[in-house]
């Protein structure tokens, strides 16, 4: 069984940018959203980039967007990203 963390138990200092570079985004619906092909940021606050549809848009890394990391499966659940990939 892949080992799935809640964003709330993470502690993201723990995490290089680099970490999420390739997972893929999906729903809680288990829906795929393209994949982060960077990450940007300073210490206050990081954004994901991801690529879906030959286009970006830019997730937040905080617990309103995200609900869980798994890294054995590399992905990242995120709340509400059917509105978010479609801006």
């Amino acid at each position: 069984m892949a080992k799935e963390s809640k964003f709330s138990d993470l502690n993201i200092q723990d995490y290089s940018n680099l970490d999420f570079v390739g997972f893929n985004i999906i729903s809680d619906s288990n829906i795929e959203y393209g994949k982060v092909s960077r990450v940007l940021g300073s210490n206050i606050t990081s954004l994901l980039e991801v690529e879906y549809l030959e286009k970006s848009y830019l997730i937040p890394i905080n617990n309103a967007f995200i609900i869980c990391i798994d890294k054995e499966r590399e992905t990242i659940t995120v709340k509400n990203i059917e509105e978010i990939s479609s801006l």
